[in-house]
C-alpha cells in the first residue's frame, strides 16, 4: 500500500535522512476544474498537476525529478520528454499551484492541508 522515497532535509546545517511514506489515495475536489490557476495550464500540465497530487507524501511534498515524474505519470506516453516535464513543472509553479524549494530539487503543494484531510494516526513521520 505504501511506497517510500528518501527526502533530505536541511536541519541546522546538517542533512538528516528521513523516510516519507506516500499514500496511493488522494482527494480531488470538483472545484479544481473551476480553479483559475488550474485553467491556465495545458492539458498535459493539468494531468501532471493531478499526478503530482497523487504522488505527494503526507505533507504535500515530493522530489522534482522530471525522469521519475515522467515514469510515474506518463509511463506509456512516449511523446512527452523529460525537458517538457521540467517546463510543465515550472509553469505549474508560476501559476502558484506548487512551490519549488531547495534549488528546485523538491516541490510542495502550498494548499495541501486545505484539501487533503489525513487522520493523525495515519500521518507519516517527516
Amino acid at each position: 500500500m505504501f511506497s517510500h522515497c528518501y527526502h533530505y532535509l536541511q536541519c541546522g546545517g546538517s542533512e538528516q535522512r528521513t523516510t516519507i511514506k506516500m499514500v496511493q489515495r488522494r482527494m480531488l475536489y470538483a472545484n479544481l476544474w473551476q480553479n483559475e490557476d488550474f485553467a491556465k495550464l495545458t492539458d498535459k500540465g493539468k494531468l501532471l498537476y493531478i499526478g503530482l497530487l497523487t504522488l505527494a507524501d503526507d505533507y504535500g511534498r515530493l522530489k522534482n525529478n522530471p525522469s521519475v515524474l515522467r515514469s510515474q505519470i506518463f509511463l506509456y506516453d512516449e511523446d512527452i520528454k523529460n525537458a517538457e516535464i521540467a517546463e510543465l513543472v515550472k509553469k505549474i509553479a508560476e501559476v502558484g499551484l506548487i512551490t519549488l524549494y531547495q534549488n528546485d530539487e523538491y516541490l510542495y503543494h502550498p494548499n495541501w492541508f486545505k484539501f487533503q484531510i489525513l487522520r493523525k494516526d495515519r500521518l507519516g513521520r517527516s
